[in-house]
């Protein structure tokens, strides 16, 4: 039924929210050939329970792994990112006052450094990311396992002829979900994906980049 492997995303593009655990009401919407980092995932899906706010699009991949380091030890201090982060004085103060003109940043009286949430809208926001093969399912597995650093579930979508027992063993081992595309475009997910909710800097990253706002070139 595909022919390339692009046949099965473009099949799949327009149909796989409708498999995906999106919560009721939620808007959601889906990316092509996202680039993360040196990987490229087929689709990303987001999903937002609350009302969609702007996320900042001018997060540097630095400004994203200064916060990542704030949010995994909230009331750190500049001193504290230089080392975190082996980065030098003068680069980590560039970076803290940007954010902090931008609101995403705020500081203690005596220089703890936290995230203002409220200009980093990070709760209620949902990533899938898919990688879609035809017949290398070891490929696909091992690919989508490296998009769990920055989506909530990572899937592979094969054509329904390609899964097998074994195929469905080693995507739940590596807790990916498997997607069957069947014959007319039809799709079920056959393995739930295990969610692993990430505050990396490669999530955040990501969406400076996909949400509102953004202007990817496959939103």
């Amino acid at each position: 039924m595909f022919r390339l492997e692009q046949d099965l995303v473009t099949t799949l593009r327009p149909r796989v929210l409708s498999a995906l655990p999106v919560a009721p009401g939620a808007r959601s919407w889906v990316c092509s050939e996202v680039r993360v980092d040196t990987v490229i995932a087929d689709l990303v899906a987001l999903s937002c329970r609350t009302a969609v706010r702007a996320f900042p699009k001018f997060l540097t991949q630095f400004d994203s792994f200064l916060l990542e380091g704030i949010l995994r030890a909230p009331g750190v201090r500049e001193t504290d990112l230089c080392e975190m982060l082996f980065a030098r004085p003068d680069t980590v103060q560039t970076s803290i006052r940007r954010l902090q003109r931008a609101g995403v940043l705020l500081a203690g009286s005596t220089g703890e450094l936290m995230v203002g949430v409220a200009n980093l809208p990070i709760d209620g926001v949902e990533i899938y990311a898919i990688e879609a093969k035809l017949y290398r399912w070891r490929d696909a597995i091992k690919q989508a396992s490296t998009y769990r650093k920055f989506a909530d579930r990572a899937y592979v979508a094969l054509p329904e002829s390609t899964i097998s027992s074994l195929v469905l063993g080693e995507s739940e081992a590596n807790g990916v979900g498997v997607i069957a595309v069947g014959p007319g475009g039809a799709i079920r997910v056959l393995t739930s994906a295990i969610s692993t909710t990430s505050v990396s800097a490669a999530r955040l990253w990501l969406l400076s980049r996909l949400m509102p706002g953004s202007h990817h070139r496959g939103a």
